[in-house]
């Protein structure tokens, strides 16, 4: 914008003719300034969103997990996007290929297959319970899940059957009385069998 107040300054005649261009100059960029205000304000906003957004788009992708030629061009070339959802994720960081996309895609992929893994280890186990079994349990002093020093009370539950061992639960204990103890255990093997 600049040049183009110079060129048309240099056709003024008079003094008062370059400031009046001058303001109308001025004018115009005082206008670009406040639109490139509010455009840094949505920008702002939506980069609060934009995480958000990822990870609505990831859950909605992770039905449509990668093919055998897209693992396989992953492979040959690991910097080129592999999917329509990282070329999206490229798309929204203004072309710039967005890490933390993998990753969270990664870890969600992970999580579901974690959670899947987990309900057919169930229902296999379910399905395929005699009926007489033995429960074991056995109180233990474990670390905590939040503080590594802190030491919690827990009661590991197993379940044999024949050759077969499974791991029920490991509920933490308010006490280790046989109070507490039996309401976990009542608790695990409900929710279980």
């Amino acid at each position: 914008m600049p040049p183009k107040a110079v060129q048309s300054c240099q056709s003024c005649t008079s003094l008062t003719e370059i400031i009046n261009e001058l303001k109308n100059v001025i004018n115009a960029l005082k206008i670009e300034v406040e639109s490139l205000k509010s455009k840094v304000e949505e920008l702002g906003k939506s980069e609060q969103t934009k995480g958000l957004e990822l990870e609505e788009i990831i859950q909605e992708s992770l039905s449509s997990s990668l093919t055998t030629e897209d693992f396989i061009e992953t492979q040959e070339n690991p910097d080129q996007p592999t999917s329509s959802d990282e070329s999206l994720a490229i798309d929204i960081s203004n072309g710039k290929f967005c890490n933390n996309f993998k990753k969270m895609k990664e870890r969600l992929h992970h999580s579901q297959s974690r959670k899947d893994r987990a309900e057919a280890i169930k229902s296999d186990f379910q399905n395929n319970l005699p009926g007489t079994v033995t429960v074991h349990w056995d109180g233990k002093l474990l670390p905590g899940l939040d503080e590594r020093s802190s030491k919690e009370e827990r009661l590991p539950i197993l379940i044999s059957f024949g050759e077969k061992e499974q791991l029920l639960a490991v509920p933490k204990l308010e006490s280790s009385s046989g109070q507490d103890q039996a309401k976990a255990r009542g608790q695990s093997t409900n929710n279980v069998l």
